[in-house]
């Protein structure tokens, strides 16, 4: 891994303390809108805000393989839920040869809410195992 993805994988790793925002959430707030590329920073690495069509799991998978291709990207940061990671990983290395590092935020989430993530993230992996996200990784 480069060392700017290893710094920059530290300071993601320092917010997630604090919680990210999903993408959906800062665009609704109006703070960020599809296509919009974010960074404090000219020579630091950059957020890209997207919405995938659809707006699932596979979606997502598929819109960052497309974005990896087309700008030359061969390292790839993925920050999402920690229950999400094993899922969200399968997806996109299905879709992408790129390099992978994801980075797991941990949710405040009920024991009810713990149980639907569980269902939909099992049910998730079945279907990726069964119906790849990407015929051919980009």
């Amino acid at each position: 891994m480069l060392p700017r993805f290893r710094a920059l994988r530290h300071s993601l790793l320092g917010r997630l303390q604090r919680g990210v925002p999903r993408s959906a959430d800062l665009a609704v707030a109006g703070v960020y809108t599809a296509g919009d590329t974010v960074t404090e920073d000219p020579g630091s690495a950059a957020v890209t805000c997207f919405f995938p069509e659809p707006l699932t799991t596979r979606g997502e998978a598929r819109a960052i393989a497309r974005l990896a291709a087309d700008n030359g990207w061969e390292n790839l940061i993925v920050v999402t839920s920690r229950y999400h990671l094993l899922r969200a990983e399968t997806n996109l290395s299905q879709c992408t040869t790129a390099e992978l590092t994801m980075v797991g935020s941990d949710p405040e989430l009920s024991p009810m809410q713990w149980l639907g993530r569980f269902a939909e993230e099992t049910g998730g992996l079945a279907a990726a195992a069964l119906r790849p996200a990407c015929a051919n990784p980009v």
